[in-house]
């Protein structure tokens, strides 16, 4: 509705977001093709079958794309409980989704990416130790600062409430939910780090499956169920509860972390994994 254009509502909401991931693709596709060109990199498609090398591919890959699909079943779940409470509970749900994600994703997402490309080249050159230690420091650097952030976050919280039109009720239930957010920000960002980055850097994902079934289908959405429509609680303290399943994935993922069992070289085939190990 401003500089003469329409006023679309959540419709032009809609309509910026599609042209925003547009825009973001024709910007990384430019900088691919001046890196090929300052490099002398030609990219070509390479139409050639190797059947042990596809099947390498999908034992890892299967159970990402699992992985993926039963989390993201388990998340439209936990929208179900939270939008069958009432319409102000998935209200102040939904007021405080952005700022989650801007303090997961855009402040560490880059961290668990990062991690799973480091630990993976390591693990490549076969140097394990490296690896282990590089994957400590990147844990502890997730934790402390995922703890500073949930602090600043908590402390902010009132703030960023009051930039909402909404009632008194929903913003006061929206800090609190905020709060148990940033009490458990270390867990969620622990996990993203070590679950997304550094353990599937070792080619075993089927530990990661393991991981998120045991968190969100045994622990979450029976947690979130019971304490949402048998205990009858306020959405505050459903999340906090529900949430805690990322401390039982975290005490898992660390014991398998320290275990090193994830620790494979996926550049090797199968006669050399066996040789090296």
């Amino acid at each position: 509705g401003k500089f003469g254009a329409p006023k679309l509502g959540i419709e032009g909401a809609a309509l910026a977001t599609t042209i925003a991931r547009y825009v973001e693709f024709l910007i990384l596709l430019v900088i691919f093709i001046r890196w090929n060109i300052k490099n002398q990199v030609m990219t070509k498609l390479v139409l050639r079958f190797e059947s042990k090398f596809f099947i390498k591919v999908c034992v890892i890959t299967a159970p990402i794309l699992l992985n993926e699909f039963l989390w993201s079943l388990g998340e439209n779940i936990y929208a179900v409980i939270y939008g069958k409470m009432s319409s102000d509970d998935l209200g102040a749900m939904t007021l405080t989704y952005s700022i989650q994600g801007l303090f997961i994703s855009g402040l560490f997402a880059g961290v668990s990416t990062a991690a799973g490309v480091m630990i993976g080249n390591r693990l490549g050159k076969g140097d394990q130790d490296d690896a282990y230690d590089l994957s400590k420091y990147l844990l502890k650097m997730g934790f402390f600062g995922s703890i500073a952030m949930g602090a600043v976050l908590i402390a902010i919280s009132r703030f960023y409430v009051r930039l909402f039109n909404v009632s008194s009720d929903v913003r006061q239930t929206a800090v609190y939910i905020l709060y148990a957010f940033g009490i458990l920000l270390f867990s969620k960002v622990c996990n993203m780090i070590l679950g997304s980055g550094i353990l599937r850097a070792g080619g075993e994902t089927k530990y990661n499956l393991m991981i998120d079934l045991i968190g969100t289908w045994c622990v979450g959405i029976p947690v979130g169920f019971l304490t949402a429509f048998v205990f009858h609680l306020p959405i505050y303290v459903v999340y906090f509860c529900l949430t805690l399943e990322e401390c039982v994935r975290l005490a898992i993922g660390l014991y398998i972390f320290r275990s090193r069992k994830w620790m494979k070289n996926v550049t090797l085939h199968e006669g050399e994994a066996k040789q090296a190990s």
